[in-house]
Formats: C-alpha cells, structure tokens, sequence
C-alpha cells in the first residue's frame, strides 16, 4: 500500500518528507521541505515540485542555476526547456487574451457608441407635437400665461415674428376660402 502521506507525517528525515509530500502530489508541503534542503538533488526536486504546482517561474530558475552547475545534465536540460516552453505558451496565450480582452472592449464601446447614437438620431428623429392655445385658453391657465410671458420677455422680436406669420396664414387661409 502507497500511503504517502501517512509517510511524510512519520517520517523524521526532511528528504524523505518532502519525497513523501512530493509522491502524495502535495507539491505545496514537498516545496516547503525541499527549500530547506541544500543540496543539489534537493534542488531538482524543488524545482519539479514547483513545476508540479504550476509556479514556472521559480521551477525555471533553479533549473536554471543547477545547469550552471550541470551543464551536460540531460533532466535539467529537458525539464528547463519543458518549463519555458510551458511559460511561453502562457505569455503567448495571456497576451492573445488581452488583445482579445481589448478587442471586445473596442467593440463594446463601440457598440454602446452606436447604441447611444442610434437613440440620439431616434430621439432627434421623434416628431414634436406643438400644441397652439388660443389667447382665451393662455390667459384662463396661469401655468400657460407665465410660460407665455416668459418666452415673450426673452425674444420678443421672434414672438413678434411668429405672431404676425400666424396671422398672415390666418388671412391666406380666409382668403382661400372667400374665393
């Protein structure tokens, strides 16, 4: 039976610990007891339970420094390149998701750009019904009269204006009528 656990709580002697911790796939508690080994076989096996547990970078660097020490060494050699190959995977793939991360935001703006000025041209678009009172109706409702009085006293010169057209087309209107 491969109680690996049950092994690396028993056992006294940190390699074989860290071992156990490693064989459980508990990377995590088998980095822990590598790092306080310091020999060169405890760092290779620190550096593939980081690898195990997906931290690249740190497994790369001490991969990295036992090849200083190992040049020719064919594990660290394969488990480096296997490493940065798996880092660069992640890069390549992390940078297309930011380009795609931008790209939905451009096209989200964009789409609330188009979004908000379609409404804008719709709104712009909407008739406006002009309802006209009669000077009865105007001086009857105070609400109308004050609104009356204050459009007069900004622009008379406009009120003018359109109150003399609305009696020209009163007179085409009687006009046409008449003949």
């Amino acid at each position: 039976m491969k109680d690996y656990k049950t092994a690396a709580e028993r056992f006294e002697n940190t390699m074989w610990k860290a071992t156990s911790y490693y064989l459980n796939e508990d990377f995590d508690l088998a980095i822990e007891y590598f790092s306080r080994i310091d020999s060169n076989d405890a760092k290779l096996r620190l550096a593939n339970a980081y690898a195990h547990a997906e931290k690249y970078y740190a497994a790369e660097s001490i991969y990295q420094s036992l090849l200083a020490v190992f040049p020719n060494n064919q594990a660290i050699i394969e488990n480096l390149a296997a490493v940065q190959k798996i880092i660069k995977a992640r890069e390549s793939l992390s940078e297309h998701q930011k380009q795609e991360q931008n790209e939905r935001s451009d096209d989200e703006t964009s789409d609330q750009f188009k979004q908000a000025k379609g409404k804008q041209i719709k709104t712009n678009q909407r008739k406006q019904e002009v309802q006209q009172y009669s000077a009865e109706q105007i001086l009857k409702n105070e609400q109308l009269a004050k609104m009356w009085m204050e459009n007069l006293q900004k622009n008379p010169s406009k009120f003018l204006a359109n109150k003399l057209q609305i009696q020209v087309n009163k007179q085409k209107l009687l006009g046409s009528s008449n003949e």
